[in-house]
């Protein structure tokens, strides 16, 4: 899902929240009205479908709108769906988009997590 998305023109990751509480997230992508910052709109829109964004990628000032003549930036978000953590509570399983948070920087896709990193993790909160 995150392949066709241009990386390069990222800036800044943006973590809304402690990343020691999130041993994985899902990356995924939204499209935003602006290259930077987050809207009220995007959070509650997230929300209403049971999705937490715990963190997101702001753009090059530069960047263009990811589709011609439409004002929209699509950019990386990491989000946290309501049960995902007990629904993978086996620590051997993860979802397919799912990635280790601290491994994430512009540009570049996250890793995705390991059993080991899951289990430290959960030891530690």
């Amino acid at each position: 899902m995150i392949g066709h998305i241009d990386l390069t023109l990222e800036k800044n990751v943006v973590w809304c929240f402690d990343l020691k509480d999130y041993p994985w997230l899902r990356e995924t992508f939204a499209d935003f009205p602006q290259r930077e910052g987050i809207t009220k709109a995007i959070i509650s829109n997230h929300q209403r479908c049971e999705e937490q964004i715990v963190g997101y990628v702001e753009l090059e000032n530069d960047a263009p709108p990811t589709k011609k003549g439409r004002n929209k930036f699509t950019r990386r978000i990491f989000v946290l769906r309501k049960g995902d953590y007990e629904a993978y509570k086996d620590h051997y399983s993860f979802p397919t988009e799912s990635i280790n948070p601290l491994t994430v920087k512009p540009k570049q896709k996250g890793l995705q997590p390991s059993k080991t990193q899951s289990l430290r993790n959960e030891d530690q909160i």
